[in-house]
């Protein structure tokens, strides 16, 4: 018995290690199962990298600008995405479709297909395949890699604060370069509701007369980072209708969770580049 005793250790031996092994690797790299379940959530981005010969080097993010890009992932397929945009400085919202294939840990949202490198309680990394263009041949988008990390569904980027209801609560005329309530010809009914599927309507109703207009998409442009459009420090808020003959593009302003305000366009001196000193609206919006 005592001549087998190395033996037995031995093998032992080789099991531990190979045990180990195998832990290292899952540790690295772990996938918490079923990933349809575990996904489910809110994620931030926190990093992305670009494969330059054969190696990972992470991307640098444009110099004065804080991005956000924010992934809810919801039960039966339904993905709402928060993009700020730093080329065109706009924060929008998209509706999207995604599904995964649990035995080869690849997500698909929309028809692009992403792998999982690794998903744990609070953190997501995912790669995908250079984007070409099938047209030319030419790569429009080297190999990549990001890294999310979960956050607090209550974590809101400006265009998610938007998502509700609101009612206006007080309109203003420019007169002699000021600001002046109007309390004449209010509507008896005035709202807008934003989605987070990235749509709004307005309505208003004076009297039987209605009004209701559906804005297939919204985007904010956040212009107030560079002084705001003529220097106002003021962010815009564009609208589009179905037909892409309907469109707004005004002034905004979020002043809390609860309240914003719109700049009509035609307060715009275009010429002068400023406010015009008469003329012009504004309305202020509060939550319902």
């Amino acid at each position: 018995m005592k001549r087998q005793l190395p033996a037995l250790l031995l093998l032992a031996a080789a099991i531990v290690g190979a045990a180990t092994l195998c832990g290292c690797s899952d540790s690295d790299n772990p996938i918490k199962k079923p990933i349809a379940e575990h996904i489910l959530g809110k994620w931030e981005e926190v990093e992305t990298y670009t494969k330059i010969d054969g190696e990972w080097v992470k991307d640098k993010s444009p110099e004065g600008f804080a991005e956000n890009d924010h992934y809810r992932f919801l039960p039966g397929g339904k993905l709402i995405r928060s993009i700020e945009d730093i080329k065109r400085s706009m924060v929008y919202l998209m509706n999207n479709e995604w599904s995964v294939n649990e035995s080869n840990h690849t997500m698909t949202v929309n028809e692009y297909e992403y792998t999982i490198l690794r998903l744990t309680d609070e953190e997501w990394e995912f790669s995908y395949e250079p984007s070409i263009d099938k047209e030319t041949g030419e790569v429009v988008e080297q190999e990549g890699k990001a890294i999310y990390r979960r956050i607090d569904e209550s974590k809101k980027c400006l265009v998610e604060k938007m998502v509700g209801k609101w009612k206006l609560s007080k309109r203003y005329v420019r007169k002699d370069g000021e600001w002046v309530e109007d309390t004449q010809d209010l509507p008896d009914e005035c709202w807008r509701e934003y989605t987070e599927e990235g749509t709004s309507i307005h309505y208003s109703r004076m009297g039987s007369e209605e009004k209701k207009t559906d804005y297939k998409a919204w985007y904010i442009f956040l212009y107030a980072r560079t002084g705001g459009i003529f220097g106002l420090g003021t962010d815009m808020i564009y609208h589009l209708h179905e037909d892409k003959q309907l469109i707004t593009f005004d002034g905004f302003q979020m002043d809390d969770d609860n309240t914003f305000s719109i700049t009509y366009s035609n307060s715009f001196d275009f010429d002068e580049e400023g406010l015009k000193e008469n003329g012009g609206s504004k309305e202020v919006f509060v939550r319902e």
